[in-house]
């Protein structure tokens, strides 16, 4: 007799341009004079040269984080978070996010002051504060560790590159979120 699977659900959302849009920009700096900004979508397909210096700090700012609005994959999240709440689903819900490890509580206060409930546990944020990690990598890394103790599991996020390198790890079906088209 074999044993039953039990199946595992959990839902991955990129935070940044996938659920939410924050006036928050990426300072380019050079010989410390800043020479340009750019948006967390400019920023996903941004080659960095080796004199230019990365300012992150509106990223770390809890009040830019707080006037975040709802975007794209807001509705969705809503809808999940509600099935989870009223029984109609055994899922759980992710944030994965290039965002420094000090906002992880942020983030998690903004989720809260939109009733959305997701454990503070389940929110990996894995920037630094200098855009010295490589996030793709980082992304690739927790979504391993996810799909070791879930058997479906779907990936949001808008860098197409954080989406090839969840399709190499396997086992996650991925969507690709259109910054482009609101």
């Amino acid at each position: 007799m074999r044993a039953k699977t039990v199946l595992r659900k959990a839902y991955i959302f990129d935070f940044d341009d996938t659920l939410v849009k924050t006036d928050a920009k990426v300072r380019v700096l050079k010989n410390g004079r800043m020479i340009r900004t750019l948006t967390p979508e400019e920023f996903n397909n941004f080659v960095k040269a080796p004199d230019e210096v990365l300012d992150l700090s509106e990223f770390t700012d809890p009040r830019i984080l707080m006037k975040a609005r709802p975007y794209k994959m807001w509705p969705a999240l809503k809808n999940m978070d509600t099935a989870i709440k009223q029984g109609r689903s055994s899922s759980s819900i992710f944030i994965l996010t290039a965002r420094s490890t000090l906002m992880k509580g942020v983030i998690w206060k903004f989720f809260q002051k939109h009733g959305i409930n997701i454990p503070e546990e389940n929110i990996y944020t894995i920037g630094d504060d200098k855009g010295e990690i490589n996030i793709p990598e980082e992304k690739k890394n927790v979504l391993r560790r996810i799909r070791e103790a879930y058997n479906d599991i779907t990936f949001f996020d808008d860098n197409p590159e954080n989406i090839r390198l969840a399709q190499e790890v396997g086992g996650i079906r991925t969507r690709l979120i259109d910054s482009l088209s609101v």
